[in-house]
């Protein structure tokens, strides 16, 4: 039998995946009030919000809930620890969330790891920022900072 073509060079994703930089890291606080939902006893006993993480023109993203005790709620000083993400690589990201306690508590530490894995498989699967994603509306920045009563970005 004749050889018709030589195989294509296997592309090795996690190679690509630590050559993708963080480029911007946004977390929003939502205005609980404006929030419809059906969750209202857990939401009138927490925060929520959103954070999203982009590398290269994608987005992955988590929602949170954080309980508290008082309506008073810093998301500048809670998210800080989120800028030590900016400007690694994806997996170096994955290493940083994954130390103990290098994020300061299990929130943000699942809430980075969240929105890190969705950056990721959206990474390696191009098609799933499109089909995927039909929160798109959501995700529009107008519609986050009406719903939104405090933003954080680095």
């Amino acid at each position: 039998m004749q050889k018709v073509s030589t195989p294509l060079p296997e592309k090795s994703v996690e190679h690509d995946l630590a050559k993708c930089k963080i480029d911007h890291i946004e977390t929003y606080l939502y205005d609980t009030k404006r929030i419809e939902s059906g969750v209202i006893g857990i939401i009138d006993k927490s925060m929520c919000g959103l954070m999203v993480i982009s590398s290269r023109n994608m987005s992955g993203f988590a929602e949170y809930f954080i309980p508290i005790e008082n309506r008073h709620f810093d998301l500048v000083q809670w998210a800080k620890v989120f800028m030590k993400l900016k400007g690694v690589s994806i997996p170096v990201a994955l290493d940083i969330v994954e130390e103990k306690d290098k994020l300061g508590g299990p929130i943000r530490t699942n809430l980075a790891k969240a929105s890190l894995m969705d950056l990721a498989s959206k990474l390696r699967n191009p098609a799933m920022q499109r089909e995927g994603n039909t929160h798109i509306s959501w995700l529009d920045r107008a519609v986050l900072f009406d719903y939104s009563q405090a933003y954080f970005s680095c």
